[in-house]
């Protein structure tokens, strides 16, 4: 479920039994447990659940855990309102301080995220705080602070700010300003719809001082009526209300029976010792104005009794505060201590970074100042071959940082496709073995009991393992030294079968500190004096860890300083136990020539133009262009059938992308809208965006920078 699907069910929610209404916000809660908008939504109308139903011991402990993490949570309006029931639930434990201290959090949070729609509700809540406190003209000032939000406020908003103010002003014997401004919340405002049991029990008090008896008699009517329908809070307001008043007329009938409505309903909620102080306190002045002195030592007998519990209560309460408090510092301090540290790592993978950057440029800038000086054919070559190393450094680094992003951020999507295992040991062999030979190692390889090759997983993140694996085997090995490569087949189970990789060179080896404190870490690298010319972000080893626990896998290093090091990874794939044959269109074409065909090239960058242009006008081919999706829509409606063998697509360009040219297209009622190849041309790199290329209906996914031999190979694949 999404946050939006949420609010919108919530209407049906609302009709829903109590019992249903726990079920579904559990269930909701207990599914979505990440720190995301849904669940700080489901949180708060789980805990006003159980708020309205006067159950606040109930609503306080789902709370608060949330208060120990509510800064790491997606903002959403909700967090602000679960604030809210944190300070109703403190104001009506009769701590003003701590409910204060909660709108004030939310008042915060409002300003943070410029939410000032919700400014007024919280101004209002805190003046109410101070009415209770009999601090009136507070009470007031925050109260017009409140009203001058009101233009910014989502309109019902109106209707709590100015019942408040009609109660503060009773309350200061205001009598007029209270009458007007409880006009103006049932008129203006509609007040009777929204709060309604809230006016009830401002207006019955209001319209008794003011001698109305007609008003004074419809609202008692209607709380004694309603009584049984109210919220918890809502109806003890109004029983206070009503019972002032009922003593003062000597409606002494009336008086017992809400007396004994307080005692029911604190036979069920005997948790709330404050409201006991409170109804004893009703009972003492009742007996005090019969003049029944038995009946008042009674009460304040029971009241003693009570405070003694409240008092208890209160010191359990505030040790399990300090206890919460203490919590959150530790957990504040160790955030800090955590970001202090990742802090220093950045600033050193900056310096790190800033020095591997700069080499691999400064390499391209002097050999383009070679080339600029030199005639020598041979020369400019051997610069030329320079540039493309120093280049596919860049890339690599590039692809480094931008794998641990999408790690980090768990937006990597593991594949669960079919592979052959001996293809992808067969490819990472070619991408290493060169760099052995460059470096002077040997490499010897051997399998254990493998006996099927045939597998469904993610062969690119298990070509990025090996890869980085023996990568980093080359790079910390001198001339003259050994790689060892053992794949073993282990027992499978349930048609999952594990396999493990070992890989142990005779490098420089790592010490045991280094392995248990750095070595997965993000941009970590090895002392100065181990960085070979080229040595990378400090993310490789990184990356391999996060790649193997996302395929439920794990990894292992043994290592002593300067003798070798060993990794034994081990990686469960499940068994393809239906092979398909290849198609056709993956079998390579042995000869490259697509003369004469007719390519329309999408690109909005006018160098990544030029560069497709040469490459395809080389190879023979009619480059025809756009700059932009809709351009290329219109000129493929404007040719005739078949006149384009293929498009080449970028995904990025203004007007319209790439990804819409290509569904737009498809959608056309012409035979070659569904056939014509369309090869996505891109930067966006990552396997989520192949995905997202192939569902929009294109047939290939090729990632810039452009390699010539394999966008010439991928054209004949898909045009001869």
């Amino acid at each position: 479920m999404t946050y939006e699907e949420f609010l919108a069910e919530e209407s049906v929610v609302a009709q829903k039994s109590f019992p249903e209404k726990v079920a579904y916000y559990t269930n909701i809660l207990d599914k979505e447990v990440a720190h995301t908008k849904l669940r700080a939504a489901a949180l708060f109308h789980y805990a006003r659940l159980y708020y309205r139903n006067g159950d606040l011991a109930k609503c306080r402990s789902i709370m608060e855990p949330f208060l120990l993490t509510y800064q790491t949570y997606d903002y959403c309006p909700e967090i602000l309102s679960c604030f809210n029931v944190l300070g109703a639930v403190s104001h009506d434990e009769e701590d003003f301080n701590l409910a204060r201290y909660y709108y004030n959090i939310a008042i915060r949070f409002a300003k943070e995220h410029e939410s000032v729609d919700r400014l007024a509700l919280e101004y209002s809540n805190i003046s109410i705080s101070y009415i209770a406190e009999k601090d009136y003209d507070t009470a007031i000032h925050y109260i017009l602070l409140a009203e001058k939000y009101l233009k910014e406020s989502f309109t019902t908003i109106g209707e709590y700010v100015y019942m408040n103010m009609a109660l503060a002003y009773e309350k200061r014997n205001d009598l007029q300003a209270a009458l007007k401004a409880l006009d103006t919340c049932i008129e203006k405002y509609h007040g009777m719809e929204l709060v309604r049991d809230d006016i009830l029990s401002v207006g019955v008090t209001l319209y008794y001082k003011l001698g109305d008896r007609k008003q004074y008699e419809a609202y008692k009517k209607e709380i004694l009526d309603r009584l049984e329908e109210m919220y918890g809070s809502q109806a003890i307001d109004c029983c206070e209300s009503l019972l002032y008043c009922c003593m003062d007329d000597e409606e002494y009938v009336l008086v017992d029976e809400i007396l004994d409505w307080l005692d029911r309903y604190l036979l069920v909620h005997a948790s709330e010792l404050k409201l006991k102080l409170r109804v004893e306190e009703y009972k003492y002045q009742y007996a005090k104005k019969l003049g029944n002195t038995t009946a008042m030592l009674e009460a304040l007998q029971r009241k003693d009794s009570v405070y003694s519990e409240v008092l208890v209560a209160s010191e359990e309460r505030r040790t399990k505060e300090i206890s919460t408090q203490i919590r959150i510092n530790e957990q504040l301090k160790k955030a800090v201590d955590s970001a202090d540290r990742a802090n220093r790592v950045k600033t050193q993978f900056l310096a790190h970074m800033s020095h591997d950057i700069r080499t691999p440029i400064n390499g391209v800038m002097g050999m383009l100042d070679m080339i600029e000086g030199t005639r020598d054919p041979e020369r400019v070559s051997e610069c030329l071959g320079k540039i493309r190393v120093s280049t596919e450094h860049l890339l690599s680094l590039l692809n480094d940082v931008l794998d641990m992003s999408k790690l980090e951020s768990d937006a990597v999507v593991i594949e669960h496709k079919p592979f052959r295992l001996d293809e992808i040991c067969q490819q990472v062999d070619h991408l290493i073995h060169f760099q052995a030979l460059d470096s002077g190692i040997t490499i010897y390889e051997q399998r254990q009991g493998v006996s099927h090759f045939d597998l469904i997983g993610s062969s690119v993140h298990l070509k990025q393992i090996l890869v980085n694996l023996l990568s980093n085997a080359v790079k910390f090995t001198a001339a003259g030294g050994s790689i060892y490569i053992t794949l073993e087949e282990l027992e499978a189970t349930d048609k999952v079968i594990p396999y493990r990789f070992t890989i142990r060179d005779t490098g420089c080896g790592m010490s045991e500190d280094f392995i248990k404190e750095k070595l997965f870490e993000p941009f970590r690298q090895g002392i100065a004096a181990e960085r070979t010319k080229y040595a990378g972000t400090g993310l490789g080893m990184a990356i391999v860890k996060n790649l193997v626990n996302k395929m439920h896998g794990s990894i292992e290093v043994e290592s002593e300083e300067g003798v070798g090091t060993t990794f034994r990874v081990i990686l469960p794939f499940e068994l393809n136990q239906h092979p398909d044959s290849k198609e056709e269109s993956e079998k390579k074409i042995e000869k490259v020539d697509i003369q004469g065909k007719r390519i329309l090239v999408v690109e909005d960058n006018d160098l990544n133009m030029e560069i497709v242009e040469y490459l395809l006008e080389e190879a023979g081919v009619n480059v025809f262009k756009a700059d932009n999706g809709q351009l290329a829509l219109d000129m493929f409606k404007e040719s005739v059938q078949g006149f384009y063998d293929a498009i080449l697509m970028d995904l990025m360009m203004p007007i319209m992308d790439g990804l819409t040219a290509t569904r737009e297209i498809r959608k056309l009622e012409r035979r070659d809208a569904k056939t014509v190849p369309i090869i996505a041309m891109t930067a966006n790199a990552f396997q989520e965006d192949v995905q997202k290329s192939l569902e929009a209906g294109m047939n290939h996914h090729l990632s810039k920078p452009l390699r010539k031999e394999l966008l010439l190979q991928t054209l004949a694949q898909y045009t001869i």
